[in-house]
């Protein structure tokens, strides 16, 4: 019976010996919490101060419905640019195309009329080179006569 006496006395001493107080859920020492939310900080920016457009003035504020139109005609602008940007890309890259089409078109031509020539001038050679040899033939039938 001695022993278990002791044990548990062993096992009490050696608890409260740690020195770690009580401590909430979140791991904050409950003699000193954690600050609330609502409470007013040491170091809260003054909204004044900052420049922010705030002040006690009702006629220097606006209203939220101003501050959502501001906003809106702000996205509208942005999308306005936007779609005009898509828009001058659209027309640049149709007149690059339009552009290179007529290149296309006109090497084609060049390229075709290149054809025809050396077609004629293979005729032409080829016409002088039957006529020669209709000349030849027929002075060689005068010549055998």
């Amino acid at each position: 019976m001695k022993y278990p006496l002791l044990a548990a006395a062993f096992v009490t001493v050696a608890l409260t010996a740690c020195g770690e107080g009580k401590k909430s859920l979140d791991g904050h020492p409950m003699d000193k919490p954690p600050p609330s939310a609502f409470a007013p900080r040491e170091a809260e920016p003054d909204m004044k101060e900052a420049g922010s457009g705030l002040t006690a003035n009702a006629a220097d504020n606006k209203t939220g419905a101003e501050i959502v139109a501001d906003t809106a005609k702000s996205a509208a602008t942005a999308t306005e640019q936007a779609a005009q940007s898509a828009a001058d890309a659209t027309k640049n890259t149709a007149t690059e195309a339009a552009s290179a089409a007529k290149n296309a078109a006109d090497a084609t031509d060049k390229a075709t009329q290149n054809v025809i020539d050396a077609a004629k001038n293979t005729a032409t050679d080829a016409g002088k080179e039957v006529d020669s040899a209709t000349r030849k033939a027929i002075d060689a039938i005068k010549g055998t006569k």
